[in-house]
């Protein structure tokens, strides 16, 4: 996986935006999204200038707006199917709206982080139960995760806590 030097993590989340400048109105769809900036896919080439606002439309959730300068923007054709990509960075972003779209990229980074944790462990129980490796079920008294964990681990991968050995759940 290569170096990222982004500032903030970019996350994939696709949201319906609208992108309304002084030209006009253009409906989209967010490719991933971090504090600074949008991937934004549109149908039609945005004819909105280099400055304009944005309004994304989570699930369940309130719109989020944000004042957004046009970085680049490329056409290419997928499948038959013309499609108009745009990256935009953000220049204003009201106080709620960041503090909500923070929570929601912490969020789906943590999320994220425990599926790659899990399948790191699963891939070792699948060798573990393979070589027929004894293995101790255990609950970290810091974190309370509860760990399945062979006989020459002693620290907690959750929490990095050491755990007692051979503590029984």
């Amino acid at each position: 996986m290569p170096f990222e030097k982004r500032r903030y993590p970019r996350v994939p989340i696709s949201w319906p935006v609208t992108l309304t400048g002084l030209d006009g109105l253009v409906v989209g769809v967010t490719q991933n999204l971090s504090l600074a900036g949008t991937l934004v896919y549109c149908p039609e080439m945005p004819m909105i200038g280099d400055k304009f606002s944005l309004v994304f439309k989570p699930a369940s959730r309130q719109p989020l707006l944000a004042n957004a300068e046009r970085v680049w923007s490329n056409t290419f054709t997928s499948t038959e199917i013309m499609m108009h990509a745009m990256g935009a960075s953000f220049e204003y972003i009201p106080d709620p709206e960041r503090q909500l779209l923070s929570k929601i990229i912490s969020d789906h980074l943590k999320l994220e982080y425990m599926k790659q944790f899990f399948r790191r462990r699963l891939r070792f129980y699948r060798f573990a139960i393979f070589n027929k490796m004894q293995l101790h079920k255990l609950k970290c008294h810091r974190c309370k995760t509860v760990l399945l964990l062979g006989p020459a681990e002693m620290i907690c991968p959750v929490c990095e806590n050491l755990l007692p050995k051979y503590m029984k759940f």
